[in-house]
């Protein structure tokens, strides 16, 4: 037999459990933001603002942002694939120069909130997929699922109230 406590108890664990499942899918997996696309010509110039949310950054005032990057080419040419990453339109942060349109060409950066430009090249027939992802969650991963454990119990209490009203 239950009772009423351990039922509740067994409830908020399992929305708990939960609510940090699809936490830990949002850390793993944040929002993708395509910059350029291989089906497109490319867009040499292409900005982003790093806006961190709620203000929450790391240690050292800065967030971690993805960049996947992918040239493709026809089999026929080899251009060098060439970025570069701007700050404020005048500071170089980062770069790749000369490197083999065969092989992934995408970095990891951890960046202070601002906006960038990414100068990619211009080559006849080169084509890019690029997309940056900016982990807007992770510098306050802990606090969130403290926030998933205090919801879990909430949501219970919330939903066993609606449960007794419609009753």
């Amino acid at each position: 037999m239950r009772t009423p406590s351990r039922e509740f108890l067994i409830k908020s664990g399992a929305i708990s459990i939960l609510l940090l499942i699809l936490l830990q899918f949002s850390l793993q997996f944040p929002p993708k933001q395509t910059i350029n696309s291989a089906e497109s010509p490319i867009d040499t110039n292409v900005e982003f603002t790093v806006k961190p949310l709620l203000g929450m950054v790391d240690n050292n005032g800065k967030v971690k942002v993805t960049f996947h990057c992918q040239a493709v080419v026809p089999d026929h040419a080899s251009p060098d694939v060439d970025w570069f990453l701007i700050f404020d339109g005048r500071w170089e942060i980062a770069a790749l120069e000369d490197a083999s349109p065969r092989q992934p060409c995408g970095d990891i950066w951890y960046l202070e909130p601002g906006t960038y430009e990414i100068q990619s090249r211009k080559t006849d027939n080169l084509r890019f997929d690029q997309s940056i992802e900016i982990h807007l969650l992770e510098p306050m991963d802990w606090e969130l699922r403290g926030i998933c454990l205090f919801l879990g119990p909430l949501f219970t209490v919330g939903l066993t109230a609606l449960k007794e009203k419609f009753e």
